[in-house]
C-alpha cells in the first residue's frame, strides 16, 4: 500500500517499510522488518506498520534500519489499512480482539490508546483531503469522516457500479476507478445514500482489452475477436469482440450472456459480418459453440442442442470448438468445427445446416 502524509510518502512492502520525501525527491529510507508490511503511515514523527505479528512503531529520528529500533505497539492484530489524519492514527482491524475501524492517539513513546471504535465496517483504503476530510473505502461502501468530528462517520454511500478506488479532489468531487466504466466524477450528500453522478467522465474511449486474437476488416470497420484457439493450454480469455470505425470503438455485449446461455463466454476465436447486414455478426469460440450479435447484443448461441455442431470431447459434451467463419458469395455462413467427425459445417441463409 501507499499512504500519503504531507510532503512524504511512506510503502508498505513484502520485507519491509520504504519512506520517501517527495518535496526533496528522495528516499529518506528502506527498512527492512524480515516479514510482509500490509499498510503503513507516519504519525507523530513515528513511522507505524502493520505486520503479520501486529503494529510495530519506529521513531523517524533513530536509526530505523536497526531493527531493535521498532518496538511492538499493538500485538496479534491482522490490520489492513493504516491512516493518519486529524491529529489521529486510525486503523482497520480484520482479526483481533476488537474489530472494525478504530481511532487511536498515541503517547510519546509511540504506544497507543483508543479514542474510539467508530464502525464494526473494515476500509481497505483511505485518502485525507486536507483537513477538511477522509474517505475510507471497503469492497462496497464509501465512508466519509468529517474534520469537524474525526471520530465518527458523517455519511454512508454505497459505491458505483464496478468502482475499486475513490478520491476526493479539493472542490469535493470524488473521483470513481469504476473499470471498464472509466474513471467518473461523483458528489455526495449526507442524506442521500448514493453518490450523485455528475455525468462527467473520462474513458470508454480505446479497446477495453488488449486481446486480439482474431482481426478482419469488413469494409467499414476493424473487427477485433479477443480469444484463443489452442486445446494445450488451459488459459481462457473473457469474451471480447471489439470493432474500430471513425476512431471510435465499439464493444460487443458481454454481461448476462453466461446467465442465458449457462455456459462460459469466453475465447473468441473469430468474427464475421453479415454481407446483407452491417448490424448482424457471428463469432466462433475455442469451446462453446456459434454466438449470434445484432446490433451488438447477444441474440443466441449456437450448440449441440440446436444445430449440427458437435463436441470435441467425449468426456464433455458441451466442448465445442469453432472457428474460421467465413461467407460465400450467396450469403451462407462456412466455419470449421474442430475435433468432430465432420470438420466444415455451413449455416445456410433460410437457417438450416449443411456439412
Amino acid at each position: 500500500s501507499l499512504s500519503v502524509c504531507g510532503g512524504d510518502v511512506v510503502l508498505a512492502l513484502s520485507d519491509g517499510v520504504a519512506h520517501i520525501d517527495v518535496a526533496q525527491a528522495l528516499v529518506r529510507g528502506s527498512y527492512t522488518l524480515g516479514t510482509a508490511v500490509t499498510a503503513a503511515t507516519i504519525y507523530q514523527n513515528r513511522i507505524y506498520a502493520a505486520t503479520s505479528q501486529g503494529i510495530v512503531s519506529g521513531l523517524l529520528s533513530a536509526n530505523l534500519f536497526d531493527p531493535t529500533q521498532w518496538t511492538t505497539v499493538m500485538p496479534d492484530v491482522k490490520v489492513p489499512l493504516l491512516a493518519s489524519w486529524h491529529d489521529g492514527l486510525y486503523v482497520a482491524v480484520e482479526e483481533g480482539t476488537v474489530k472494525g475501524l478504530l481511532l487511536y492517539h498515541a503517547a510519546s513513546d509511540g504506544t497507543l490508546t483508543l479514542v474510539n471504535h467508530i464502525s464494526q465496517r473494515v476500509p481497505l483504503h483511505a485518502v485525507p483531503q486536507g483537513q477538511t476530510r477522509l474517505t475510507l473505502t471497503d469492497a462496497s461502501r464509501l465512508m466519509i469522516v468529517d474534520g469537524s468530528a474525526p471520530d465518527r462517520f458523517a455519511s454512508l454511500h454505497a459505491l458505483p457500479a464496478q468502482c475499486t478506488s475513490i478520491a476526493p479532489t479539493a472542490d469535493g468531487t470524488l473521483w470513481a476507478a469504476c473499470g471498464t466504466r472509466g474513471l467518473r466524477a461523483y458528489k455526495d450528500k449526507a442524506d442521500n445514500a448514493v453518490l450523485t453522478d455528475t455525468g462527467i467522465e473520462i474513458g470508454g474511449y480505446g479497446p477495453r482489452r488488449d486481446l486480439c486474437y482474431y482481426l478482419r476488416w469488413d469494409d467499414t470497420r476493424l473487427m477485433v475477436g479477443g480469444g484463443r484457439l489452442d486445446p494445450y493450454d488451459r488459459q481462457h480469455y473473457a469474451g471480447t469482440i471489439m470493432t474500430l470505425a471513425d476512431d471510435q470503438w465499439t464493444i460487443f455485449q458481454e454481461d448476462s450472456i453466461v446467465q442465458q446461455t449457462k455456459v462460459a463466454y469466453r475465447d473468441v476465436t473469430c468474427v464475421a459480418t453479415d454481407p446483407t447486414d452491417p448490424e448482424h455478426v457471428y463469432a466462433t469460440t475455442g469451446g462453446t459453440g456459434l454466438y449470434e450479435f445484432r446490433n451488438g447484443r447477444f441474440v443466441r448461441q449456437y450448440s449441440v442442442n440446436n444445430s449440427p455442431l458437435r463436441s470435441a470431447s467425449k468426456v464433455n459434451p458441451y466442448y465445442v470448438r469453432t472457428d474460421g467463419l467465413s461467407y460465400d458469395e450467396m450469403g451462407n455462413l462456412w466455419m470449421v468445427n474442430n475435433g468432430t467427425d465432420t470438420t466444415l459445417r455451413v449455416l445456410r441463409t433460410d437457417g438450416t445446416w449443411r456439412k
